[in-house]
């Protein structure tokens, strides 16, 4: 393999001979690295680095991986978990098509043979990375579906959903049942600003009816795994907030052209009412993309 080993793995393999250790020895060595490798719930866990959140499922039956980051912070995940093994990821999911999720297949192709993402997301990633100085690098899913895929490995379903046009025109979230826990890319930025992707074909009212659906379909049990945030994990009323926001943010646009404001009055807002401590600094993007969607 060509990943460098962290320190943790420098004197004791966690993979041996293309055989996984037993799951609670490599889930102790995982969770007793420090930074980036969190678990959450049962096999399932998070890595963050730099890019949107990797989600993850390490098992004696399978390694599943959600988002892949960049090439280099993909390597540096997988060299928490391998050591010179042929033992392949099983699949590579991404939930949409953003650099800062994908670029990290290029890494992660050289040791798993399925990538799944939406339809929507593959050609999304071909327009907008698939020529110029990132055209070599790219790595698109060899799996695409329209609506729903699901696998079952081991005694893990993983169900990935697409509903409709939200941050982009490609987004999923990614379902692992056994431990009730849901990775939804950025179909949810906690408490800070979103990007909204009008070139990716984002739109907000459905963006509202998205977040709607998943707050409505899992329990105040289900864990939820965010692309970016103050906090990349959450429950439900993370889910509604983000909602209560878009619509805000669409009623406050609204409002302001009832009112005759110009475009570039809008883009000069400094907060939405009730949102004054959101953080991040994407707020022109915001209301530019919310003025267009009601414009044109």
């Amino acid at each position: 393999m060509i990943f460098s080993r962290r320190s943790f793995i420098k004197n004791t393999s966690i993979l041996t001979a293309g055989i996984l250790l037993p799951t609670n020895r490599l889930l102790n060595a995982l969770q007793n690295e420090p930074g980036n490798m969190k678990i959450l719930r049962g096999n399932v866990g998070l890595y963050t680095e730099r890019g949107g959140t990797i989600g993850w499922q390490i098992s004696d039956d399978a390694i599943v991986v959600v988002d892949s980051q960049f090439p280099d912070t993909a390597r540096n995940f997988m060299s928490m978990v391998i050591d010179k093994t042929k033992r392949k990821i099983d699949f590579v999911i991404n939930t949409h098509h953003h650099a800062d999720h994908t670029s990290g297949n290029y890494m992660l192709n050289k040791i798993t043979d399925k990538i799944i993402a939406h339809e929507n997301a593959v050609k999304l990633q071909k327009q907008f990375y698939g020529k110029g100085d990132t055209k070599e690098s790219q790595v698109y899913a060899n799996i695409t579906f329209s609506k729903e895929w699901s696998t079952t490995i081991g005694n893990q379903t993983i169900t990935a959903s697409y509903f409709k046009p939200a941050h982009t025109s490609g987004d999923i979230y990614v379902f692992f049942e056994n431990e009730n826990i849901v990775h939804l890319g950025d179909l949810v930025f906690n408490r800070v600003y979103p990007y909204i992707d009008r070139p990716g074909g984002s739109n907000i009212s459905g963006w509202i009816e998205y977040l709607d659906k998943i707050s409505q379909q899992f329990d105040g049990d289900t864990i939820f795994i965010f692309g970016h945030g103050s906090s990349v994990t959450g429950k439900v009323d993370d889910i509604i907030y983000m909602r209560n926001y878009l619509t805000a943010l669409l009623d406050t646009v609204k409002k302001e052209i009832l009112l005759g404001k110009s475009q570039e009055e809008i883009e000069s807002l400094k907060v939405i009412p009730g949102f004054e401590n959101h953080d991040g600094t994407r707020i022109k993007n915001n209301l530019t993309a919310a003025y267009e969607e009601l414009t044109i």
